[in-house]
């Protein structure tokens, strides 16, 4: 990808997705323009679905042109271990995608925060990948430094997130996109473009070194929170913080 043009990506994309609607929230215009170019796209879910969840998603991705998936089914707040590890790194050495595309690394919900540490890992294992891709959902990326225009697979996407219904309803979900979208088509400061998608490109050992640096800064902000509270209160982690799936 290259900022301010149409997505130019060969090879398989791979997207990194907490919960069954990230992708769609944060890139699903980008998979739409990459079936649409007859380009192989999948998506992994991270945490466990329920049935109405899974069928709902089975509607959104093929909305967007039929985009394969992958459920690792991690609990709900989750931590990565050993076997998560494993089988994610797995996954990465079977596909092999060209690109990685994965949540933004300071979103605040503890479930995007685990995943971020999973990815991390997996690809310390798995280092061979050439590029990753943060998107962005509730949290807007403050560093975007590609925007995809996907003015012309814009309705698709709304139609892909109106599947979720509970998640509209809670969090009006197509409304968050349409908005953030809009915004992000206009900072292109190109007339044509009404709606595009942001993104944060860079390479898999820069990811690594980067999340690695802000787990480093999360735990020592935790360590100094443990010890300002006083004794007998709730002490909670920096990254359980958080809480929309």
């Amino acid at each position: 990808m290259e900022p301010f043009c149409d997505p130019v990506i060969e090879g398989a994309l791979l997207v990194i997705a907490p919960h069954m609607d990230d992708d769609v929230i944060g890139c699903g215009g980008l998979l739409s323009l990459h079936l649409h170019r007859s380009r192989t796209a999948t998506v992994c879910y991270v945490t466990d679905g329920d049935r109405r969840r899974r069928d709902q998603t089975a509607a959104a991705l093929d909305a967007l042109g039929g985009v394969a998936f992958h459920e690792l089914r991690l609990s709900a707040s989750f931590r990565p271990d050993i076997e998560s590890r494993q089988v994610f790194a797995a996954l990465l050495r079977d596909l092999e995608p060209a690109e990685v595309l994965v949540p933004y690394r300071r979103d605040r919900h503890r479930d995007h925060w685990n995943t971020t540490l999973l990815v991390r890992d997996a690809l310390a294992m798995a280092p061979w990948c050439a590029a990753i891709a943060e998107y962005e959902t509730f949290t807007p990326l403050g560093e975007a430094n590609t925007w995809i225009d996907i003015s012309t697979v814009a309705d698709r996407k709304w139609h892909a997130l109106s599947q979720y219904q509970e998640q509209q309803r809670l969090y009006r979900i197509v409304d968050v996109a349409r908005n953030l979208n809009a915004f992000r088509g206009l900072t292109t400061f190109r007339r044509r473009v009404r709606f595009a998608e942001a993104f944060r490109r860079m390479a898999s050992a820069t990811y690594v070194e980067e999340v690695t640096a802000l787990e480093l800064r999360s735990t020592a902000r935790t360590r100094t929170l443990d010890a300002e509270t006083p004794e007998g209160a709730d002490s909670v982690p920096v990254s359980e913080r958080v809480g929309h799936s």
